[in-house]
């Protein structure tokens, strides 16, 4: 049976970095990344979009109900296939909860969007990484419009990273997160993201971070 571990938070938290770093530290462990990017860049039978930057052009033209749709349908399809692949452990990088909050803060209805997430299976544990949107906005070299709230620019990041962050502090009082302080040396979250993944896969109990 799969286990997953999600690592989550904010576009610019820091998602991807911590996720390679944690694969690399599960010496034997049988695991995958799994993100709404692979059922985009699978060779057969992905979705026929050329880049990044089309998907995100795509997605400006959406109404939220719409959008929303498409982004759960693509990461219910990139589990589904990852977990046949029968991987002992899936980190999940960000999961469907970035999409759910920044589908919040563009306006889609809330009662379609938790009819959405409630056919996916709750990870083993949910880490959200923490920076302030300001520090996050100079990590990046550029920005989505999906990110920016469509204002592809340090501004429009930040103002609507801002409201996106409330509603990630929503969810990880509702579900009981791990928080991780992204502001911290990135070895060191690292550490601590391994130390806690290694203890629960191993007692299938919650510990303390």
């Amino acid at each position: 049976m799969t286990t997953h571990f999600c690592v989550t938070g904010p576009d610019g938290s820091g998602k991807s970095t911590q996720l390679a770093l944690l694969k690399q530290a599960l010496v034997g462990v049988d695991a995958r990344i799994c993100s709404i990017w692979d059922v985009f860049h699978e060779a057969e039978g992905g979705l026929p979009f050329q880049s990044q930057q089309a998907v995100d052009h795509y997605l400006g033209g959406l109404s939220p109900l719409a959008r929303s749709l498409f982004l759960m349908h693509a990461w219910q399809e990139a589990l589904a296939r990852a977990e046949a692949r029968g991987y002992q452990v899936l980190l999940l990088n960000a999961y469907w909860y970035k999409y759910y909050a920044t589908e919040r803060v563009y306006g889609a209805d809330r009662k379609h969007l938790d009819a959405l997430v409630a056919m996916f299976p709750k990870p083993e544990r949910i880490y959200c990484l923490r920076v302030a949107p300001e520090v996050a906005a100079a990590r990046k070299s550029g920005f989505s419009r999906y990110e920016s709230g469509q204002d592809p620019t340090m501004q429009g990041f930040v103002s609507f990273q801002r409201r996106v962050h409330g509603v990630f502090d929503e969810l990880a009082s509702q579900d009981g997160w791990v928080e991780l302080d992204g502001m911290q040396p990135v070895e060191a979250v690292a550490a601590c993201l391994r130390d806690d993944v290694l203890a629960n896969l191993g007692s299938g109990g919650a510990s303390d971070v």
